[in-house]
């Protein structure tokens, strides 16, 4: 098993404070709202600035104090085989769930989309795996249509 270099892994978490560092800068430059409202539009970008940066230093430490938090050669974390056809069916469902949302409405795609995602992590029950894509996707759609008010379309478009 090799592992990664001390000096890359303490590069890798430098990277990683200097992309926070630029987020939280963006972050910054978002408007803040009219309305003296506490949750406005800098929010989340910028608690996901704080959770890279605690990450960042978390990985940052254990890099510098050798104990090698990559396992990217490890040989039990190892890809699966047919690492190129698992690729293509994650893109292709992506590629489906873009192309068929106009058509189908958001349920229909991402349905079909979680079949192909399912797929390309080796299952082979696509049965179970339109039941629960359905629920799934049923879920998301209804907490964000009906309970947080973003206007996401018709669960399936029949015409």
């Amino acid at each position: 098993m090799t592992l990664p270099s001390k000096r890359f892994a303490v590069i890798a978490g430098l990277l990683l404070f200097a992309f926070a560092a630029l987020m939280g800068v963006q972050a910054s430059l978002i408007p803040a709202p009219i309305m003296q409202d506490a949750l406005g539009p800098r929010l989340m970008p910028a608690a996901l600035c704080g959770l890279l940066l605690i990450l960042a230093m978390g990985y940052t430490q254990a890099a510098w104090q050798d104990r090698c938090p990559d396992v990217a050669n490890d040989e039990d974390d190892a890809p699966l085989p047919g690492s190129l056809v698992r690729c293509a069916w994650l893109i292709g469902g992506l590629l489906v769930l873009l192309a068929a949302i106009p058509y189908v409405g958001i349920g229909g795609a991402a349905t079909v989309a979680f079949l192909l995602f399912a797929r390309a992590f080796n299952s082979r029950n696509p049965l179970q795996d339109l039941i629960v894509g359905v629920l799934f996707t049923l879920a998301v759609w209804a907490l964000f249509d009906k309970l947080l008010g973003v206007q996401l379309g018709p669960f399936i478009k029949l015409f």
